[in-house]
């Protein structure tokens, strides 16, 4: 096969997520129907999991405010942001299995239609992105979470389990802390709820590894359906004069003769608008009013799936901004409250949260503005074009074209009040440092 086509039977989109997704058990695509209770039972599991967690939150900090029981800062907060981080995650991917990946068929057959060179790009652009986020989630994953498997939860963190006075080895609690009716702490208790950390965090780890970079990977393809518009309303422009309005010599003389001694020209010489509007099309033409055609027409289903797609993530992204705001601020709070020669282990725990929820925040950004590129390169494109060329009735049919691609296509919702680009990520950092300044002051 040659290495400089994309290869027709993978996925053109999202390939390597799937893949995960499949593994996990969160999707079957292409299994049969025997196979579809796997992922409700993954989900089923993983819910069960949440509730546990938010269960043995409410009851501990039920503990803490009628002061039976003392837990430091550092404590509480990872407590919380397990809780919260685990809570976003869940619902984040309820909200793209059941309104994103039913789309993801019409996705995939727009950005078939792709160039396939630029296909390829963004094929290449794609796996770039995976490995950008595993270097992120992996060590993360690993660090703050496989190892305490391994090697146990410090001691502070044993009295976030609400009954852990009440276990017989509370040296061996699980680092997800969960409400069970039972002491998870002995065999064979011990040994179930050991397997079920490790598939919890496989799981999640999968399902934030999604999370975090298919909104970037899809906003990846629309930029390079865009490019290709662009480059067909380039090679529409720039690919030779056979549709431009210029009187030949034979034209002339079918029209007009030029006669007498002075040499002036006697009869019609130049259309008019209307009448170059009403004359028949030669060949050339003809060609050059079905490629305007063609344009329109993909450029008009690029915007049906792109606002099918942005409608779909509309929940999801303003539930993740506006929770990973507080996140962030909590997190830089709490950085700044822990000691690195006190407790090394911690305080590199909370340097690799921050920097997720960061990296999460700029992915969702850094989306919107994909897509934004890439309706820019249609404008430009257009702007750029060799339009005055064309027929005048040809040229026409562009004008639409040209008055949407000029409206800003981003993640913009209640009418612009809510505009997701770079500018919003650096408000948000902004902001969450000056809350974090005023805590400084007033705590």
């Amino acid at each position: 096969m040659d290495p400089n086509r994309p290869n027709p039977k993978r996925r053109n989109c999202l390939n390597l997520n799937m893949r995960l997704l499949t593994l996990a058990g969160l999707v079957n695509p292409g299994l049969g129907n025997h196979t579809k209770w796997i992922p409700r039972v993954v989900i089923t599991f993983f819910f069960m999991f949440h509730c546990a967690i938010i269960i043995n939150l409410v009851l501990v900090l039920q503990l803490g405010i009628s002061g039976k029981r003392t837990i430091a800062w550092a404590e509480w907060f990872q407590l919380c942001f397990d809780t919260l981080v685990t809570f976003i995650v869940f619902i984040d991917f309820l909200l793209y299995l059941y309104r994103v990946y039913p789309i993801l068929p019409e996705m995939q057959r727009l950005f078939d239609q792709s160039d396939p060179e630029i296909q390829l790009k963004c094929q290449i652009n794609e796996r770039n992105m995976f490995l950008f986020t595993s270097i992120v989630i992996i060590p993360g994953a690993v660090y703050c979470y496989l190892i305490r498997i391994v090697c146990g939860i410090p001691k502070g963190e044993i009295q976030l389990a609400y009954n852990y006075e009440q276990k017989a080895n509370p040296q061996k609690q699980l680092p997800f802390i969960l409400w069970l009716p039972v002491d998870d702490t002995v065999p064979p208790t011990y040994y179930i709820m050991l397997v079920y950390n490790v598939l919890f965090l496989f799981v999640g780890a999968i399902m934030t590894f999604h999370l975090l970079s298919y909104l970037e990977i899809i906003s990846i393809h629309f930029y390079g359906y865009s490019e290709t518009i662009a480059k067909s309303l380039h090679q529409l422009g720039t690919s030779g004069t056979p549709w431009s309005y210029h009187l030949t010599t034979s034209n002339s003389n079918a029209l007009g003769e030029v006669s007498s001694a002075s040499g002036e020209r006697h009869g019609k010489v130049a259309f008019s608008r209307s009448d170059r509007d009403k004359s028949p099309m030669s060949v050339e033409e003809l060609r050059c009013f079905e490629d305007v055609k063609t344009i329109l027409k993909q450029y008009q289903q690029y915007l049906l799936v792109r606002n099918k797609f942005t409608e779909a993530i509309k929940v999801s992204i303003l539930i993740k901004n506006s929770v990973l705001n507080i996140i962030s601020t909590v997190c830089l709070y709490q950085l700044s409250s822990v000691k690195l020669q006190a407790s090394t282990y911690t305080s590199f725990q909370m340097v690799i949260q921050y920097l997720i929820i960061v990296c999460i925040t700029f992915c969702i950004s850094h989306s919107s503005e994909l897509l934004d590129s890439g309706n820019d390169l249609v404008y430009k494109s257009l702007a750029d074009n060799q339009w005055y060329n064309l027929r005048p009735d040809i040229a026409k049919l562009l004008i639409p074209m040209i008055c949407v691609a000029t409206r800003p296509k981003r993640f913009i919702y209640f009418g612009g009040t809510v505009d997701i680009s770079n500018r919003s990520f650096l408000a948000v950092m902004r902001f969450s440092y000056s809350v974090f300044t005023l805590l400084k002051n007033v705590i």
